[in-house]
């Protein structure tokens, strides 16, 4: 069902049993597959490829030439293939837009919570893998790529050029700096930020990042530091 208020252009090829919601817009050349379902004031723009059985919510932009596989969720005010933050600054300080001719892959399965940015690479692809879930208010930059079978609950950023394995988990926001490689398995907790590659599996917390124990551990010698202090002042005869 293609609503009376939708706007379609000729050369799009929409698959069979395809809702198109009131006041969307679907670009030159896009292909959408069977079943797909695409809700109320939401822009796919030239070139998209969108496959079956994908549910894009209300108000989201899907930019030109980027490729959402089958059984992608994308939920309201989400943004995909958008321009990635590419600048070069000349010898007087003025910055230059770099244009970013590359596309965004969302791979099979995966889910986009409100508000999500997965902006288009500068050449190549930025792209999420199969059966990833990225929650509300999360940021992947340009040329940044995502394992498949990731969980992040909310609030992700990861900076542009950044590769991250399968089964990364973090418990939200929480950010991964760019141009570094984080390997399969690993996970954050909250508030937690990666400024360096991670060659190892495992459970993370912090700032910058470090196993779980041994930050649990600096926490509890902090206290023990406090408590000493005042253990201190009171033998000076302080805070009695």
């Amino acid at each position: 069902m293609v609503h009376k208020t939708a706007l379609i252009d000729p050369s799009a090829t929409i698959g069979a049993n395809v809702s198109i919601g009131p006041y969307s817009f679907v670009g030159k050349n896009v292909s959408i597959g069977d079943n797909t379902n695409v809700m109320a004031f939401s822009t796919i723009e030239a070139d998209a490829k969108i496959g079956s059985d994908v549910t894009i919510y209300p108000h989201v932009v899907i930019y030109n030439g980027s490729l959402i596989h089958n059984n992608v969720h994308i939920y309201p005010h989400s943004v995909i293939g958008s321009n990635g933050f590419g600048y070069a600054t000349d010898a007087i300080g003025v910055h230059h837009f770099i244009p970013q001719i590359g596309i965004a892959i969302l791979h099979e399965g995966s889910h986009f919570g409100p508000s999500s940015f997965i902006d288009r690479a500068a050449l190549d692809t930025s792209c999420v893998g199969k059966g990833s879930h990225i929650g509300a208010f999360s940021h992947i930059a340009h040329n940044s790529k995502v394992g498949d079978n990731a969980r992040v609950y909310n609030d992700l950023i990861v900076a542009g050029s950044t590769k991250i394995g399968d089964n990364f988990k973090t418990s939200g926001i929480s950010a991964v700096t760019g141009h570094i490689d984080v390997t399969d398995n690993v996970r954050l907790e909250a508030h937690s930020g990666v400024n360096n590659s991670e060659k190892n599996p495992g459970h993370y917390q912090g700032f910058p990042h470090e196993p779980v124990e041994t930050f649990r551990e600096r926490l509890e010698n902090i206290k023990e530091l406090y408590n000493l202090r005042k253990k201190v002042l009171r033998l000076k005869g302080f805070n009695k």
